[in-house]
């Protein structure tokens, strides 16, 4: 008897762990691959997410203007995020899971293709001390960097801008100055990448095999 009942626990067991839905991603700390800005728990994930900073001119700042700090503000972040938008989703999506050379991609280089400009001379210099020696290293961690620098160039010719929601004021408020809080702002970007994640990684194999 007692036999019966264990077995019929341990399959009660396995059924719910079986039904279990995915877990749901709040929409307040939304960020990188997820659904539509209306359902981000809906698929496909074919939208990238970050959060992005900005600060309001400096004219809106000396007319006193709140409408237009908070203006400018936002307006900074639309316009100037994209190529972060796009750096971060390159790096991100195919660090770590790339054929060959993702696992010798450094936090150090990571974080340079997140926030330099390179020029097609200045790409690349060796500052892998553990590794400086190793010229096998260098060149397969160059052409890593070279693969993802031409993605990143590809997706700024494709996609147009970046939509934003959920901004928020950072900046401590004059009581003098209506909406002066949002001399500094924080808002939530996205963009539509068609196919994803998927896309992106694709595109990087493609790359790597020419």
């Amino acid at each position: 008897m007692n036999k019966k009942i264990l077995l019929l626990l341990l399959f009660l067991t396995t059924l719910a762990c079986a039904s279990k839905t995915e877990k749901l991603i709040p929409e307040k700390q939304l960020e990188g691959w997820a659904g539509n800005p209306d359902n981000p728990n809906e698929k496909p994930f074919d939208y990238f997410y970050m959060k992005s900073t900005g600060r309001a001119s400096q004219k809106a700042i000396d007319k006193k203007s709140g409408k237009m700090i908070k203006a400018t503000c936002i307006d900074s972040i639309t316009y100037r995020s994209k190529v972060n938008l796009i750096r971060k989703m390159v790096v991100e999506s195919t660090y770590g899971g790339t054929p060959s050379s993702g696992q010798l991609y450094t936090p150090f280089f990571l974080n340079d293709l997140l926030t330099l400009n390179y020029s097609r001379e200045t790409r690349f210099y060796s500052q892998t001390k553990e590794n400086f020696f190793n010229p096998l290293y260098l060149i397969t961690v160059k052409e890593d960097v070279e693969i993802r620098l031409e993605l990143i160039e590809e997706y700024q010719r494709v996609i147009q801008g970046v939509e934003v929601k959920d901004c928020q004021p950072l900046a401590i408020p004059d009581p003098e100055v209506p909406l002066s809080e949002w001399k500094e702002c924080e808002c939530l970007i996205y963009s539509h990448i068609p196919g994803g994640r998927g896309a992106i990684i694709a595109r990087y194999r493609e790359l790597d095999r020419e």
